[in-house]
């Protein structure tokens, strides 16, 4: 029971990497449905377009829940040195794994033709966030910085989450007629 005990999460940190989680997703599949917006608007008509966008939110709300859970339960397993710094390791561990995941999506093309410039940016993305974790678990002052950014970020969550409310509501609409 003890060991329970340790390794609770409070609701305020779980927020905290929610709303780090929720930015990059959120903000990637907006870019992407902006950045394709202008085709569509040739050959959809507006209720479709509405659902391509409820679809992309909603289901940017269940990866960002899905990350967010993911991350918790690594916690609960990991050693207790992990629990102390949930929300600076799991906000780094987010950005990084995006920023990572939007390069492959971006040079995916470069990926395929085995281009030596994004392995290399990979690597020194792999690099930069060991560097990071490392400077997080010896520096509070790094630790309080990351922290500092995801208070910040997770003010988002206030526009997300309607925005994904409403998607869920036009996907209900949708399916029902």
């Amino acid at each position: 029971m003890a060991t329970y005990k340790v390794r609770r999460f409070s609701l305020r940190d779980l927020i905290l990497v929610l709303g780090v989680c929720a930015f990059p997703i959120f903000t990637w599949s907006l870019y992407y449905f902006f950045e394709r917006l202008p085709a569509w608007l040739y050959y959809l008509d507006l209720w479709e377009i509405v659902g391509i966008f409820a679809y992309t939110q909603l289901f940017a709300l269940v990866e960002s829940v899905t990350i967010l859970l993911t991350l918790a339960l690594a916690a609960v397993l990991l050693p207790v040195f992990f629990r102390g710094r949930f929300v600076a390791v799991g906000s780094v561990l987010v950005l990084f794994l995006a920023g990572i995941a939007m390069l492959v999506q971006r040079e995916d093309n470069a990926l395929r033709a085995l281009s030596p410039v994004p392995l290399l940016i990979a690597a020194a993305i792999a690099l930069t966030l060991t560097l990071l974790l490392v400077l997080i678990y010896r520096r509070t002052r790094v630790q309080s910085l990351v922290e500092a950014f995801a208070e910040r970020v997770s003010v988002l969550l206030y526009l997300y989450l309607p925005i994904s409310l409403i998607g869920l509501v036009v996907v209900v609409i949708r399916n029902m007629g």
